[in-house]
C-alpha cells in the first residue's frame, strides 16, 4: 500500500479544508488534557499547550467546553495555555474577541502567536486579556539587522510588560 505523508501544517489545512476540525479538535483536546493529566500524576504540574483554530473561535461555547474537558479529564484548567495565532484572529475579529474575552473570564490563560505582524497588533495588545504573546519570529530574525523592527519589538515588548503580558519570542537562533 502506498503511505501519504503529511506535514502537521499541511494536515491542518486540509482539515480546516474539507471541515473535519471542530470534531477533530474535540478529541485532540480531550486526549491531550487526558494524557497531561496522567503526566501530571506521575512527575508534578505540567503546562500544556493547546492551538486554538479560527473555527474554534467562532464556537460560542468554546470556553465551556475546554473547562468540561478539563474536569472530566482531571486536568486543572489553571495550567493549560491556549493559543491563538494573531492571523487566525484576524480572519474572525469580532468572534475571536468575543472568544479571547469568554476564555479569560473562564479563567483560561490565552497566549497570541506569531504575535507583531498586523498593524493594528498594539491595539489588540490594549483590549485584549491575554497573558502572553510570542513575537514572531520573521520580526526576531530581522531585528538584529533592521533599525525599526529593532524599535518595533522594543515598544511591543514595553508596552506588553506595562499590562502584564508575558513576552517569548520564537527564532532566536543565535
Amino acid at each position: 500500500g502506498q503511505t501519504l505523508h503529511f506535514s502537521p501544517s499541511s494536515f491542518v489545512t486540509q482539515a480546516e479544508k474539507n471541515q473535519i476540525f471542530l470534531p477533530f479538535d474535540d478529541w485532540l483536546l480531550s486526549a491531550a488534557c487526558s494524557s497531561a493529566s496522567e503526566w501530571q500524576h506521575r512527575f508534578g504540574p505540567l503546562v500544556l499547550t493547546i492551538n486554538i483554530t479560527s473555527e474554534q473561535l467562532k464556537d460560542a461555547k468554546l470556553a465551556k467546553k475546554i473547562r468540561t474537558i478539563c474536569e472530566k479529564t482531571q486536568y486543572p484548567y489553571q495550567l493549560l495555555e491556549l493559543e491563538i495565532t494573531e492571523s487566525a484572529l484576524s480572519s474572525s475579529i469580532e468572534e475571536g474577541r468575543f472568544a479571547i474575552h469568554s476564555l479569560a473570564q473562564a479563567g483560561l490563560a490565552v497566549t497570541l502567536d506569531s504575535f507583531g505582524l498586523m498593524k493594528d497588533s498594539m491595539e489588540l495588545l490594549a483590549e485584549l486579556p491575554v497573558r502572553k504573546v510570542k513575537l514572531d519570529s520573521k520580526l526576531v530574525k530581522r531585528m538584529s539587522h533592521d533599525e525599526s523592527v529593532f524599535r518595533l519589538l522594543q515598544t511591543t515588548i514595553a508596552f506588553a510588560i506595562s499590562n502584564n503580558v508575558q513576552v517569548m519570542a520564537d527564532g532566536i537562533e543565535t
